[in-house]
């Protein structure tokens, strides 16, 4: 992607922010940030209590390339996250 717009929650009591989607544009960014922060619960149930619209030159100014990757891997665990509740029980999708 040669631009990303990353959307970033934080939920109560936590230091740094989450990546739960990425877009290449800032206007679906938006859409998903409303989304994910009307949506989206932690594992304790909890609503995000924050939500930004990060680029990634903010992401590399705020940590390097290491926060791009970063935030990559976390898009990648949730993605695996979900597969595999979709999948149902006893079914795993393929590596």
């Amino acid at each position: 992607m040669e631009r990303g717009y990353y959307v970033q929650v934080r939920y109560p009591h936590a230091t740094r922010w989450e990546t739960v989607a990425v877009s290449a544009t800032r206007g679906v960014a938006a859409k998903l940030a409303g989304d994910m922060y009307r949506d989206l619960r932690n594992d304790a149930g909890q609503s995000p209590v924050q939500v930004r619209i990060a680029s990634d030159e903010l992401l590399r100014r705020e940590g390097g390339d290491t926060a791009i990757r970063h935030a990559a891997e976390e898009l990648w665990r949730r993605a695996q996250a979900v597969s595999r509740e979709t999948a149902g029980p006893g079914v795993h999708p393929p590596a």
